[in-house]
Parts: C-alpha cells; structure tokens; sequence
C-alpha cells in the first residue's frame, strides 16, 4: 500500500527503556489503513493520520468500538471535526511517538505495554481507563486542556526500562528508578496545567494531590541515588536531604488529608470541633492538674486562640502547660489549612 505518510523508525529498536522495545519488531510492521471490517483490529502494523482521514467524514465522529491494537506504531497529526472515539478498545504494545491528538475521545480503554513519549493531547478525554507499563518522557508527553479521570493511576503506571549488560546493574536500576519518578513528577505537573481548564473540582484536586506527593517523591529517589552510588563527597552530602524531603512528604500527608488537598473548608471546621471536644474530656479527666477551672471553657478559649491567655498562668502544673500548648499549635494549624484555602479557592475562581 502506497502512502504519502512514512513510519518514522527506530523507537522499537534503540529505546530500550520503552515497554515497547523490540528489536524484533521493528522491521515487520506492515502499514494499515484503519478499515478492520470483521477482524478484531490490527496486528503488527503502522497506523497513520494520512490513511485515517481517507475514511473520515466531516460532521459525523469517527468511532472505533470494541477493537484490539497490537504492537501498532500510530503517527501523526489525528485531528477530525468533531471528534475521533475509541470505546472499549486494547492498546497493547503499541507506540503512539510522534502523533498529535486532537478532539480525541478514550472510553473504558485498556493501555498496555504502550508508549506516550513524544505525544500531544490536545482538547481530549480518557475515561475510565486502565493503565499498566506506560513509557513516558516528562517533558515530551504533553496533555493540553486534556481530562483524565484517573490521573494516579496513569502516572503510576510509569515504566522504565534498564539497559542489558550494563557494568553495575543495580546502581543503573536506581538510577532509571529515579529518572522515571522525575519524569512522573514532570508529567503530574502538566496535568495539574491540564485541569485548571477542563474537567471537575474533584479531578483537579486529585491531580493537585498527585502533583505535590509526586514532586516530593521525586526528590527522595534522587537523594537516595547520590546518597548510596554517588562517588563525589559533595554530590553525596546532598542526598542526606533524602531525611527533610521523607519529612516533609509525612506532613504533606498529614495537612493534604485536613482539607482533601484544597477540595473543602469543612474538614479544618470539623478539625476544629474535634480539638474542642478531645481536650474538653482531657481536662475534665485530669481535673487534677487544673482544679477550679471549668475544663470546657478553658477548651473552647484556646481552641479560639485568642483566650490562651486568660488560660495561660504562672505556676501552673508543666504536664498541663504542655496540653494547652498543643492544643494551641494544632488550633493555629487548623486555623492557617483554613483560610489559605478559603484564598486558594477564591483565587482560582476568579482566575
């Protein structure tokens, strides 16, 4: 079949970090033209725009249900009006390096063992997919005004490959480990881009999630690396960052769960009621430590901060020193997750 639209070759061959590597494979894929009649889709074969939109008609979505791509290269500039659909369809094993998207719909698909390396959504959706082994390069699989449901479950699915033969196989698998998480990291922030323009609050606050926990993870892989194969005492001293970075993910944790990552004001509100109450039965248990005093006033005075002081004396017991102080940090906390996001939220809405 003759075409004005020539594979661009050599992925399967030399990028031995893909889930597509094949040398095998690379010579024997034969071109199709995207009409499959009653077979259950193509194997072993190049698929391009230039022979898809031979088939495309203008004003009608060009739809693809129930169909299995195999070890399919797929090139090129896809845009049709109003729009390309894959329902229900398996990509297995298949490299979709240098193809554009456009208007391009994924329902209930399966990606497996495929490549999204030097690929651009642009104005698409994937819903409901499933993902595992997907190659990707932070900075070359770019999603525009694109929306995924799922963006966990995309990012983890990240894959990267070793190379075989190398000297020290186990500092070269770190080192991939660490380069992937990177590019993970790179690719979690391009979706957080993504969907501030498209999609619901709950898939935007998923990826907000997903960027700060990836961004951090990234940080203790690479500090790990230079920590345990790093020869330079200086490249070294910086991976004992590795201790502030897993700190500082445990805090991440600790304050993205009091407000879903920005998704609600009501969880630093009933943060606050919990704090009232815990301490109220903790000073009325240990009446002991402050006799005279009416446990759940002075709970709810330094739950409100501003009466700490009115609850604050000299002389008074260490152990319930200690209790209002922590009562004091965590109300400022709860207080602080509030209001930046009540200003995050506003923010963003008249952005």
């Amino acid at each position: 079949m003759s075409s004005n639209h020539k594979r661009i070759s050599g992925r399967r061959a030399r990028a031995w970090w893909e889930p597509t590597y094949d040398p095998k494979l690379e010579s024997s894929l034969a071109e199709h033209d995207w009409q499959f009649g009653s077979s259950t889709g193509p194997k072993r074969s190049f698929l391009s725009w230039h022979n898809l939109k031979k088939i495309c008609q203008d004003g009608q979505v060009q739809s693809f249900e129930n169909l299995t791509f195999e070890d399919c290269d797929i090139q090129g500039y896809f845009e049709h009006r109003p729009a390309i659909a894959f329902k229900k369809c398996r990509f297995h094993n298949c490299d979709f390096s240098y193809s554009d998207w456009y208007r391009t719909t994924f329902t209930d698909c399966e990606f497996k063992n495929c490549s999204f390396a030097l690929t651009l959504f642009d104005d698409c959706e994937f819903r409901d997919c499933e993902w595992s082994r997907i190659g990707l390069q932070g900075s070359k699989t770019d999603f525009v005004r694109t929306f995924l449901n799922n963006p966990r479950d995309f990012v983890s699915a990240g894959f990267s490959g070793v190379k075989a033969g190398k000297e020290n196989p186990k500092e070269h698998a770190a080192f991939q480990s660490y380069r992937l998480e990177q590019s993970k990291a790179q690719l979690a922030r391009t979706l957080l881009h993504s969907h501030k323009e498209v999609g619901d609050d709950a898939t935007y606050y998923q990826n907000a999630k997903l960027h700060d926990i990836q961004e951090m993870k990234s940080k203790i892989y690479r500090n790990a690396y230079r920590l345990r194969y790093r020869e330079d005492w200086c490249d070294r001293g910086k991976g004992l960052l590795l201790i502030p970075h897993c700190i500082e993910l445990g805090l991440l944790f600790g304050l993205g769960l009091t407000n879903a990552w920005g998704a609600t004001l009501l969880r630093p509100v009933f943060g606050l009621v919990v704090i009232f109450v815990l301490f109220g039965f903790a000073y009325g248990y240990l009446g002991w430590l402050c006799a005279d005093v009416q446990p759940w006033q002075k709970s709810f005075d330094i739950t409100m901060i501003a009466g700490y002081t009115n609850q604050s004396e000299a002389g008074q017991n260490v152990a319930l020193r200690v209790m209002q102080a922590v009562q004091l940090v965590l109300s400022i906390i709860m207080y602080t997750v509030f209001f930046s996001t009540a200003v995050s939220r506003n923010s963003r809405s008249r952005s």
